[in-house]
């Protein structure tokens, strides 16, 4: 069987105060796949956590065992084995020119954005050796029209920008997988999911009428300082609220182990409303 770049790829919420459209990969080489996967479902056996590793099931009571699950997966970003991609959106940048089938399809439209440039697949060498990619979604939303309309899209890069640069993407490795059997994507969906939480402000919700934040709330707050800090054990001073730069090298897009697309539409209005109204400082 070809070597693969395996790709599990995992969205959170849609729409959020501040920050919307939150979507996230975890990239993987093959011949690493079945360590990784060992040494993470370990430390889940190890832990005797019985929920599904997903940022909504974060509580009082499982937040240091999530946190112990995170650290053994971004020793695998640290050490160059997953690289972690994340696009989001923010609100105050309103797309203009939209037609009402792009807006009814904007889900599809964002992903491939995101596969397409996000990834850094562009700055794929071949020196890595030819691969395979293979592209496991979170189950869509939609029906099998838009599903089989959007891996097409998606073969089409084939054309466009991968086979250039050693990569092949075939209709048959883009599928989708329930995420409880896949622990990858379930850690996928914890960084990601902080990074909605921290960018909008979440972390300050207090339940209607109350003035302390709820256990959970702070529970969550931990998990996210957590990732934080690992974020910034490799890249000192990441601001996780705008695009990570290549440091002057496009390579970087591919090479660099954690980074962050913030995604602006070219024909856009801004909307000052939609903005915080104070500034926060997204490197706490």
């Amino acid at each position: 069987m070809p070597r693969q770049l395996i790709v599990y790829c995992d969205e959170s919420s849609k729409k959020g105060p501040h920050f919307s459209n939150f979507y996230g990969a975890s990239i993987i080489k093959s011949e690493d796949l079945a360590v990784i996967e060992n040494a993470l479902n370990e430390r889940v056996q190890q832990l005797g956590l019985t929920c599904e590793v997903k940022w909504n099931n974060i509580s009082p009571s499982t937040h240091e065992r999530f946190i112990a699950i995170i650290d053994t997966y971004f020793d695998f970003v640290r050490d160059g084995f997953i690289k972690f991609r994340c696009l989001f959106t923010q609100n105050i940048w309103v797309p203009l020119g939209l037609t009402h089938d792009q807006h009814r399809n904007a889900y599809f439209l964002l992903y491939y954005q995101f596969i397409k440039n996000g990834l850094g697949l562009s700055s794929y060498d071949r020196q890595f050796g030819d691969r395979d990619l293979r592209l496991i979604f979170d189950q869509f939303p939609r029906n099998a029209e838009h599903i089989a309309t959007f891996k097409d899209f998606l073969a089409r890069l084939n054309r466009r920008t991968l086979a250039s640069n050693g990569l092949n993407l075939q209709p048959e490795n883009i599928g989708e997988a329930k995420s409880h059997s896949h622990i990858i994507l379930q850690c996928t969906d914890v960084v990601l999911g902080s990074m909605h939480f921290r960018l909008n402000d979440l972390h300050l919700a207090k339940p209607l009428g109350q003035r302390r934040r709820g256990k959970k709330t702070r529970a969550k707050e931990k998990v996210y300082q957590h990732i934080s800090r690992r974020i910034r054990d490799i890249y000192p001073h990441f601001n996780i609220g705008i695009s990570t730069g290549h440091q002057g090298n496009r390579a970087n897009r591919w090479l660099h182990p954690y980074r962050h697309w913030l995604f602006i539409p070219r024909l856009r209005a801004y909307d000052k409303a939609m903005g915080k109204k104070k500034k926060t400082l997204h490197e706490l």
